[in-house]
């Protein structure tokens, strides 16, 4: 997990911190997925100044708009907050720049700090070595010597050019851990990514007036091959999110209906700073995306898998939605939860099987998980593709393939074939390939 070794010039983070404060962030991201990133920069967290670079946003905000804002993303692993940029061509002036910040001012007592550090065309070569003079430099800047830490929070040092840059972390654990849920089955989707894919699938949805026209009245959502769901789970907390908060979302001040109250951010826990209780949440920005406009008029949900612990697994995880606004939708639907190797639409004794559907599948991709449904040579993603097309009759499919080289797989006759979205998942490259069909996009 590395920045881009480009460093744009940043705010300095100015003591005493204040919800008002301005300073510049950066959010990571899976290499891929920046553009999707970015409009949640600018709609979440009041985003100006915006550089993207492979693997993050930098951009510049109030403190208080990313601590409201952070709770909101889905597509960013990880939120920091640039400290200082400066010169250093030796450890020495490194050790001197870093005892000179206000550290004592920023943290909450017993807050130590664990660095890591990167560097690339520098003097300064050696990671260790700069990783051990941050440490010292960091106890030296206190007025009398620091208690032992109870807790950490973690800062990244980057040395470019000479040109160091030091950031922190405000968002402790990774953020695709929402909180809502630990039992993730086997070989998950992280929900960073499924959330791409779901955002994609509704940017789909409202850039075509012939599509957009099919979610105006009611539709369904498909999930075969489903684990836990994590397609829709995605979906809905993406409409929960597009909910304004009415308060900041803290330890003692969160609203349950705006973010998952099980959840900790680093922001609240490690850091010292005035709050505004009258602070409002950023404006969104306008887009001709809107997931909430589409998923009011999802009717059904049939979620299937195989495996039956796996279901139960995504009821559990469907069920336990904390945000009000996801409550909401999921009352609204009939949820159908199936498992078994031949389930399809024919089989189904459901009401309104003519509507319109979304299929969204993440098959076994064959290196995490082998057998007959694997997807890593394009004869195992055509069959795929065509079962798709036999079992659930689609309107619009999304499906997650690794990406292989050489013959490519054969796409289903009037499939038409959207701009997609590529990122590396545990290391392997996936693609998620998206299709409308003209002949089922029609009211």
């Amino acid at each position: 997990m590395e920045e881009n070794s480009k460093q744009p010039r940043i705010h300095k983070l100015p003591n005493p911190l204040k919800d008002s404060s301005v300073a510049t962030f950066f959010l990571i991201v899976n290499p891929g997925l920046e553009t999707q990133a970015r409009i949640e920069a600018e709609r979440y967290l009041g985003a100006t100044r915006i550089d993207e670079a492979v693997g993050g946003i930098q951009f510049d905000s109030t403190w208080g708009a990313v601590r409201l804002g952070q709770p909101k993303l889905r597509i960013a692993t990880r939120v920091l907050v640039r400290v200082d940029q400066f010169g250093a061509r030796d450890f020495q002036k490194l050790f001197r720049k870093v005892s000179n910040l206000p550290w004592e001012e920023w943290l909450k007592p017993k807050v130590g700090l664990s660095v890591r550090a990167a560097s690339s065309a520098s003097r300064l070569r050696i990671k260790s070595g700069i990783e051990e003079s941050v440490v010292d430099a960091f106890k030296k800047s206190f007025k009398a010597p620091p208690p032992r830490p109870t807790q950490e929070v973690m800062c990244l040092v980057r040395v470019d050019d000479d040109i160091c840059t030091v950031s922190l972390d405000l968002s402790g654990e990774l953020l695709h851990k929402r909180g809502s849920h630990t039992d993730v089955g086997t070989a998950p989707l992280r929900e960073t990514w499924a959330a791409s894919i779901v955002n994609r699938v509704f940017e789909i949805a409202s850039e075509d007036e012939e599509i957009k026209s099919v979610f105006t009245k009611k539709w369904q959502w498909i999930e075969p091959m489903a684990g836990t769901a994590v397609f829709l789970r995605e979906a809905l907390t993406l409409a929960s999110s597009m909910k304004p908060a009415t308060k900041a979302p803290g330890l003692k001040n969160a609203d349950a209906s705006d973010a998952d109250p099980k959840r900790e951010f680093a922001i609240d826990l490690v850091y010292k700073f005035e709050r505004d209780e009258n602070l409002k949440p950023a404006s969104f920005k306008v887009s001709k995306t809107d997931p909430s406009a589409v998923l009011a008029k999802l009717s059904s949900a049939v979620i299937v898998d195989r495996d039956k612990a796996q279901l139960k697994r995504a009821e559990k995880a469907l069920a336990g939605a904390t945000e009000s606004a996801a409550k909401k939708l999921i009352a609204q639907i009939e949820m159908t939860y199936l498992a078994g190797e031949s389930v399809s639409l024919k089989t189904l004794k459901l009401e309104n099987t003519e509507l319109p559907r979304v299929v969204l599948v993440n098959p076994p991709w064959g290196t995490r998980l082998k057998g007959p449904d694997a997807t890593d040579t394009p004869e195992g993603q055509t069959r795929l593709m065509a079962k798709v097309e036999k079992d659930w009759e689609p309107a619009l499919v999304a499906i997650v393939f690794p990406r292989i080289a050489g013959k490519a797989a054969k796409v289903p006759k009037g499939w038409i074939e959207h701009k997609g979205l590529e990122f590396r998942a545990g290391g392997i490259p996936v693609q998620a390939r998206l299709f409308t069909v003209p002949g089922r996009v029609e009211v």
